[in-house]
C-alpha cells in the first residue's frame, strides 16, 4: 500500500494474501482500498487484487510456508497470510492448498513477536520478510486474537497507561526520537525491562524509564514516552 497512486510515493503498509480490503476509486493502474481489519488507507496495484462480491469466511492466520499454486507450482505466503481452516484458499474456482498446516496455538503477543527476531526492518512492512515497529505490533496482537490500529501514534491511544514500575508482559512502550518529540516508536514489553521492537532487525533490547539501551555503548535511543496496558 502507497501514500499515492505512484511507485515514487512512500510504502504505508501491506495488504497480505487472504486479506480483505474494499475500494475506495481508482486512477490509472492504481485502486485506492481501506482495509477491513484495521480500516487503513492506500494505493494499490489493481492488478494485485481480486474483486469478490464479501469476505470469504472461515479463514484463519497462518505461519506462512509453501502452498500448492492452482495454475502449478508452489507460492510461499509470509506470516500473517489468511487461509482456509483446512489448510486451503478458494477464489473463483482456485484452490491454494498447504503442503504443511501450520496451525496457531493461542499464545501472547510477546510469544508471537518473537517468531518475528532478526526480520528486517521494512518501513510499511508487516511480515517476517521485512516489518516496522507498529507492525510488529500490531501483528503480534493480530495472532494473539487482539485487533490493533496500523500507526503507533494511533496505538498509543489504546487501553490505560501504566507506570514503568508496574509495567508488565505484553504492554507497549511507546517512544520518541527526542525527549520533546511525538511517537515515533513503538515495542512490545517483555519480562526484566527487556523490549522486542523492529529497530535496523526485530530484536530484544534493555530498556529503562530513560529509553531503549544501546548495547554497543550503553547510552539511550529512542526516549520513552508512556507505556500502556493493552491486555
Amino acid at each position: 500500500m502507497r501514500a499515492g497512486a505512484s511507485e515514487r510515493t512512500e510504502m504505508v503498509s501491506q495488504v497480505l494474501f487472504g486479506e480483505f480490503a474494499r475500494s475506495l476509486g481508482q486512477e490509472g493502474n492504481w485502486i485506492q482500498v481501506q482495509t477491513l481489519h484495521d480500516d487503513y488507507t492506500g494505493w494499490v496495484v489493481a492488478k494485485s487484487l481480486t474483486a469478490v462480491d464479501g469476505p470469504i469466511l472461515d479463514l484463519s492466520r497462518t505461519w506462512g510456508g509453501a502452498y500448492l499454486h492452482p495454475d502449478g507450482g508452489s507460492q510461499v505466503l509470509p506470516f500473517g497470510a489468511w487461509i482456509g481452516n483446512n489448510g486451503e484458499f478458494s477464489l473463483h474456482g482456485k484452490t491454494w492448498r498447504s503442503q504443511e498446516v501450520n496451525t496457531v496455538i493461542q499464545e501472547s503477543p510477546f510469544h508471537y513477536a518473537k517468531k518475528y527476531l532478526h526480520a528486517p526492518y521494512l518501513w510499511g512492512g508487516r511480515t517476517n520478510w521485512g516489518i516496522d515497529c507498529s507492525g510488529l505490533v500490531q501483528m503480534s496482537f493480530a495472532f494473539a486474537g487482539i485487533s490493533l490500529p496500523r500507526d503507533a501514534s494511533q496505538q498509543v491511544q489504546m487501553g490505560e497507561e501504566v507506570a514503568f514500575s508496574q509495567k508488565k508482559e505484553n504492554d507497549l512502550a511507546f517512544f520518541a526520537s527526542t525527549p520533546e518529540g511525538k511517537v515515533s516508536h513503538v515495542g512490545i514489553v517483555g519480562a526484566e525491562n527487556t523490549l522486542i521492537h523492529a529497530s535496523v532487525r526485530v530484536r530484544i533490547d534493555s530498556f529503562t524509564e530513560k529509553g531503549i539501551l544501546v548495547p554497543e555503548t550503553g547510552s539511550s535511543s529512542h526516549y520513552l514516552l508512556n507505556i500502556r496496558r493493552i491486555i
